[in-house]
């Protein structure tokens, strides 16, 4: 089985790699060149919006058929949208997409980058999401920003649920409530 955290930049992927790798024996899938290169671009060092980390790898924009079968058992990785636009692949995937509203995700991206989302990336979640759903080796679980935020409990306490292979109670305490900005 392979586990995925997709979504948009600013709607929680970071956290949520993050909170699985503390809480479960899954490894976080990161490419220290990618971190370095985003942290770089980050306009305003007192705003630090991702503190943990961002947790990316650098194919992760990349078709996953292309990546996948390549990373490490016992990972949990981080995909752009735009990895599943050409599919799943084949093998097993448990993926957690997330979800945040665009007024939200742009305040965020702003003022930490500086410049908007481009608005295809918002239609490449889209139709990755209807791919996700019509996927035959996909379990997907869809998680909301607001409720990763203020009801981790309950948002781990479901992925478990679903088998993502987490002690929800330790994924829950990783979530920094405080840094829900931009709302």
């Amino acid at each position: 089985m392979r586990y995925i955290v997709c979504g948009l930049h600013r709607t929680g992927t970071s956290a949520l790699v993050r909170a699985v790798a503390e809480a479960s024996t899954l490894t976080a899938y990161i490419d220290a060149d990618v971190e370095a290169v985003i942290r770089s671009r980050e306009i305003n060092p007192s705003y630090n919006p991702n503190p943990a980390g961002y947790f990316s790898h650098g194919t992760m924009f990349s078709p996953i058929a292309d990546w996948i079968a390549d990373t490490p058992d016992g990972s949990v990785m981080k995909a752009a949208p735009e990895a599943f636009l050409q599919g799943t692949g084949f093998e097993p995937l448990m993926v957690i997409l997330t979800s945040r509203p665009v007024g939200e995700i742009e305040a965020s991206f702003i003022a930490a980058f500086g410049f908007d989302v481009e608005d295809r990336r918002y239609q490449a979640r889209a139709e990755c999401e209807a791919i996700l759903e019509q996927a035959t080796n996909v379990v997907l679980s869809v998680v909301n920003f607001a409720e990763l935020i203020d009801t981790p409990d309950q948002v781990f306490a479901s992925l478990a649920a679903t088998g993502w292979p987490i002690d929800a109670e330790g994924a829950a305490a990783t979530i920094d409530p405080t840094l829900y900005r931009n709302r």
